[in-house]
């Protein structure tokens, strides 16, 4: 069984990190079988590159989201993207470097800089040591601004990532799924920024945002009763 490493459930989503969610739900729809690994520390200094989520499929130890898809794809087969048209792929890929390359940096702004009730519960909810929580915080607050967006104020990084949150819902449409009436590996990708804007439990600027795009609501509903239901 394939075993899916990440950082572990808070705040009402399945893990912490949107990657680690991407992975699971790609999972979930390929219908392939897996575990999720607890975190620990030792598992996460096993793991390649310094970053989850990564898998374990047979003897083989993949990381990187997008790289353990096309895995995935090669090994498993692709039921999920073979009807896809070159036009629909490219509206995809780029779909999914928005999301991934420039409103995920602005969703750790404001996670972990600016709404404060993130980063202060962090460690009593996930359990983990409070020098840890520190350690790694600052670590991506470091890749924050090197990146460029933590050099923005709160406001401007707002804008930047509600942009690409309003194109998201433009491009949905009225459509169930992102490209049609079927979701695809890069719902994957849409599906875990919108539950990690919508289902942390604390209040944000980003989440009262999409509250107001009843299309990216209703995404999110029909995609969470298509993974989860009993």
């Amino acid at each position: 069984m394939i075993q899916l490493y990440g950082f572990g459930p808070l705040w009402g989503l399945s893990d912490l990190s949107p990657f680690v969610t991407k992975v699971e739900v790609y999972l979930r729809l390929a219908r392939l079988p897996f575990e999720m690994v607890p975190f620990s520390r030792e598992g996460f200094a096993r793991a390649p590159k310094g970053k989850y989520p990564c898998i374990v499929d047979g003897d083989e130890l993949i990381a990187d989201s997008n790289f353990i898809i096309e895995h995935l794809k090669r090994r498993y087969g692709d039921p999920l993207d073979t009807k896809l048209t070159p036009p629909e792929r490219a509206a995809g890929h780029a779909i999914r470097r928005m999301l991934e390359e420039n409103c995920y940096w602005s969703m750790v702004a404001e996670r972990w800089r600016d709404t404060r009730a993130a980063v202060d519960n962090y460690p009593p909810l996930a359990g983990l040591p409070p020098e840890l929580v520190q350690a790694v915080v600052g670590n991506m607050l470091g890749e924050l601004h090197g990146q460029g967006m933590g050099r923005h104020t709160a406001d401007e990084t707002h804008l930047i990532g509600r942009a690409d949150v309003a194109a998201l819902s433009d491009l949905l449409g009225e459509r169930p799924y992102l490209l049609g009436n079927e979701p695809s590996s890069y719902d994957a990708t849409a599906y875990a920024f919108v539950a990690h804007v919508i289902q942390p439990e604390y209040d944000s600027r980003m989440k009262t945002f999409i509250k107001t795009l009843p299309n990216l609501m209703g995404y999110w509903d029909r995609l969470s009763a298509r993974l989860y239901r009993v």
